[in-house]
């Protein structure tokens, strides 16, 4: 045998190997299979993979799963995945969005729910009407739990000169019958949600009943600049009543599925690590002059003095 058809079986086992872990992993999830033939399933590609190394039709037959499993997933739609599918009752309810003719919107099922616990609340969903020209700062929330500090979630507050507020959190809008496990969140198995709400709602429900740290910063965005931002999360929100996408932990999280607009108000944000360690998303915006502080004030400083503690910004 020559060394190149050596090296040739060689690659094509690693990558056998590494379709394997990935199918072994997540197609008993992506083909809905019970928990025993999932088991039963599992125990298979082990098997199929360790016979190749005596019959090599062994390792063409677990090629042919793993491709046939890639294409499924490849084509895999959210019409098809979320058809007649329920969702978890906190985010079954998405937003929608009516443009008026005077170039106001109108967000349909804005979401100002009422909390006595976590999951004990009354739901409550409004239709509020804004007026773009009218906004004029916006906030940026970080929220940690855990005791973690590399990842965190993301949320955006938009203040209008006539009092109102309308906030957002970008969420996996997760069947009842799935979880929100890191594996789950990679695997197609949750739908894009952007919901609309109040901070009272959003940013309360963080802080006085998950009893999360929730650090709130304002930011240097212009009227002009935040305006640019609310509009292109507005047209997504639109986008996503109309034609769903997949939430996905790493492309369409709750900042990569917005930072496209924060990029169109500040060109100078770039592509990092810690857009995807997002914990340390704060500091990054800190250093590229976003974040509001004090002159000569150090980014601990401010964290520290930013640490919310049931302080709502504003009204709706």
């Amino acid at each position: 045998m020559t060394t190149l058809k050596k090296a040739s079986i060689h690659i094509f086992r690693l990558l056998l190997l590494l379709a394997g872990i990935w199918l072994f992993a997540a197609a008993p999830m992506l083909l809905r299979i019970p928990e025993i033939p999932g088991i039963i399933f599992r125990v298979s590609i082990i098997l199929l993979f360790i016979a190749g190394f005596r019959d090599k039709h062994y390792h063409i037959m677990l090629a042919l799963c793993e491709l046939f499993s890639l294409l499924f997933f490849l084509t895999l739609t959210p019409q098809l995945q979320f058809r007649d599918r329920e969702f978890m009752r906190q985010f079954a309810v998405k937003p929608a969005i009516n443009h008026l003719s005077d170039g106001k919107f109108e967000v349909i099922r804005l979401r100002n729910n009422r909390y006595r616990t976590v999951d004990d609340y009354d739901e409550n969903y409004q239709n509020v009407s804004f007026d773009p020209a009218k906004v004029s700062a916006m906030d940026i929330a970080m929220v940690y739990w855990d005791n973690q500090s590399l990842v965190a979630h993301t949320m955006l507050n938009f203040k209008f000169t006539d009092g109102k507020n309308l906030a957002l959190s970008v969420e996996p809008r997760t069947p009842v019958d799935s979880d929100r496990k890191p594996l789950t969140c990679l695997n197609k198995q949750q739908e894009l949600l952007i919901i609309l709400g109040t901070p009272e709602d959003l940013f309360d429900l963080r802080i006085k009943y998950r009893k999360e740290d929730l650090y709130l910063y304002q930011t240097n965005f212009t009227p002009a600049e935040c305006r640019i931002i609310l509009e292109d999360i507005i047209a997504k929100v639109d986008r996503l009543d109309k034609n769903p996408e997949f939430y996905d932990l790493i492309r369409a999280n709750c900042i990569t599925a917005v930072y496209p607009a924060l990029q169109k108000a500040a060109p100078q944000l770039k592509y990092e690590l810690r857009v995807l360690f997002n914990g340390l998303f704060d500091r990054m915006l800190f250093e590229n002059k976003i974040l509001k502080h004090n002159d000569k004030e150090s980014f601990e400083s401010l964290k520290s003095r930013s640490l919310t503690a049931g302080k709502i910004q504003g009204k709706l």
